[in-house]
C-alpha cells in the first residue's frame, strides 16, 4: 500500500478564508469583464434570440407622431420582448430633437441598437471600422453648423436631450480638429463637455488639457487641467503652459490664460499671473508680476530648471543670468521681440538696471532700457540716458551718466 505524505500546512490550513477569497476574486473578474465588455462594439448582439428579421429596410422610432430617428440598415431583427431592435451595417443614420430639428445626419455604423419605448439608441464602432456621422450642436445665426465625428461608441437619449461618446473620438469642422477619450453632448443648451487626452488643432495654434468644455453657441473652448498651448510664432514656436485657458474657434478672437503661466519663446522664458494672445496683431502679452529670463541663443533655458523661478531656488539661479522683471511683457510672434514696461529691472551678473521700459531685439540678442533709467554702482543709483544690455556677451553699457559715460564689462 502507497504511504501517503503528511502536510501539516494543508491539515491545519483556513480553507474557509481561501474559498471566501477565492470566490471575490472570481467575482471581481467577473466585474471587471462587464464593466470593460461594452467598449467592445456590438457585444450585445452576439447570442440574442431573434424574430421579426428583416434586411435592406428603412427603420424609424417615433414619439408623439414625430420622428425621433431613422436608419437604413442591410439587416436587422428584434429581441424576444420586442423592446430592442437591432441593425447592421447601417448608413443614413439621423437624429431629431423633440423640435424635429436634426442633430445628426449621415451616420454610417457597423451595429445599432434602439430602445422600443425610451427611443434611446447606441451606435457601436468595431476596432477596424469607427463610426462616422455630421452632429450639430446648437444653431449659430438661426443656421445649425455640423462638424465630421469619428468614434468608437455612440448614444442618444432624446429624452434627456444628451449624446455620450466614448473610444476614439474625432470632430473636425473648417475651423477646429479636437481629438479626446469622453465627450457628453446637452443638445438643448448646446454645450459639450470632454476628458481624457484632449488634443485640439486651430490654424495658427494646438492645446492639450486634461477637461474642455465647448460653448457651441459662442465657438468657445474653455480649457482646464495641465493646460499646454503651443503657437506657431518665429523663429520658434511659443509655449504655454496655465492652469486653465479660454479661446475660441475663430483665430482672429483672443486667447487668454491664467493660473501660474509659464512662457517659452525661443531663449526667454517667462513666468506670470496672465497671458493672452492675439493672432491678428502676432503678440503675446503677459501680466502680473511678469519674470522673465533670457539666455544666449546657444543656451536655452531646460524646463525642470525654468520651473525653479517660482521658488527660492531662483536667487541662485538667477545670479547667472540675464533677468527682466516688469509689469508686462509684449512678445512678437512675428520676430520674438519683446518690450516690457512698468517698474522694469534688469539684472545680469550682479549689475542692475531699471528703467520705465526695456526693449528686446531677439535678433541681436540686446536689451534697450529707456525712461527714467538708473544703473546700480555699489549701493547707490546712477542716472542715464539708456542703458545697453547684451545677453550675447553680457555686458551692461550705460550711456550718459550723471557722472560720466562708462562700461561695465563681465
Amino acid at each position: 500500500m502507497r504511504q501517503l505524505n503528511y502536510n501539516p500546512l494543508v491539515e491545519h490550513t483556513p480553507w474557509k478564508p481561501v474559498m471566501i477569497g477565492a470566490a471575490a476574486s472570481l467575482l471581481l473578474l467577473f466585474i471587471v469583464y462587464f464593466i470593460t465588455l461594452p467598449k467592445q462594439a456590438g457585444f450585445e448582439f452576439q447570442n440574442i434570440e431573434k424574430i421579426l428579421e428583416f434586411k435592406q429596410a428603412f427603420i424609424g422610432g417615433h414619439e408623439e407622431g414625430k420622428k425621433v430617428w431613422s436608419f437604413y440598415a442591410e439587416k436587422g431583427w428584434s429581441n424576444k420582448q420586442k423592446d430592442y431592435t437591432y441593425l447592421e451595417s447601417v448608413s443614413q443614420g439621423q437624429f431629431y430633437n423633440k423640435k424635429g430639428e436634426l442633430l445628426v445626419r449621415n451616420l454610417k455604423a457597423p451595429r445599432v441598437k434602439a430602445q422600443r419605448y425610451s427611443k434611446v439608441v447606441e451606435a457601436y464602432g468595431l476596432p477596424s471600422h469607427q463610426l462616422t456621422a455630421e452632429i450639430s450642436f446648437s444653431k449659430i445665426s438661426g443656421k445649425r453648423k455640423y462638424a465630421d465625428l469619428l468614434t468608437d461608441y455612440l448614444k442618444y437619449d432624446p429624452n434627456r436631450k444628451r449624446s455620450d461618446l466614448k473610444g476614439h473620438i474625432r470632430l473636425k469642422d473648417p475651423k477646429l480638429t479636437l481629438n479626446c477619450e469622453a465627450m457628453e453632448i446637452d443638445h438643448d443648451k448646446g454645450i459639450a463637455y470632454l476628458k481624457n487626452d484632449i488634443n485640439i488643432k486651430r490654424k495658427d495654434l494646438s492645446l492639450t488639457s486634461r477637461e474642455l468644455t465647448y460653448l457651441s453657441a459662442e465657438e468657445r473652448l474653455n480649457a482646464a487641467g495641465s493646460v499646454e498651448a503651443r503657437i506657431k510664432s518665429e523663429p520658434k514656436p511659443s509655449r504655454i503652459l496655465a492652469d486653465q485657458a479660454a479661446f475660441f474657434a475663430d483665430e482672429k478672437k483672443d486667447f487668454t490664460a491664467a493660473g501660474h503661466i509659464l512662457v517659452f519663446q525661443g531663449s526667454k522664458t517667462a513666468v506670470a499671473e496672465r497671458a493672452l494672445y492675439s493672432r491678428p496683431k502676432n503678440k503675446l502679452l503677459l501680466e502680473g508680476k511678469v519674470k522673465t529670463v533670457i539666455e544666449k541663443a546657444r543656451a536655452i533655458l531646460k524646463e525642470d530648471t525654468a520651473k525653479k523661478l517660482k521658488s527660492e531656488e531662483a536667487r541662485k539661479l538667477l545670479k547667472e543670468k540675464t533677468v527682466l522683471t516688469s509689469d508686462r511683457l509684449e512678445m512678437s510672434t512675428k520676430n520674438g521681440d519683446a518690450v516690457a514696461k512698468g517698474s522694469v529691472v534688469v539684472t545680469q551678473k550682479g549689475r542692475e538696471g531699471k528703467a520705465e521700459q526695456a526693449v528686446y531685439n531677439d535678433r541681436s540678442e540686446d536689451i534697450t532700457l529707456t525712461g527714467n533709467v538708473f544703473l546700480k554702482k555699489q549701493k547707490e543709483w546712477i542716472k542715464c540716458q539708456s542703458i545697453l544690455v547684451s545677453v550675447k556677451n553680457e555686458t551692461f553699457e550705460a550711456v550718459g551718466s550723471v557722472e560720466a559715460e562708462f562700461k561695465l564689462k563681465k
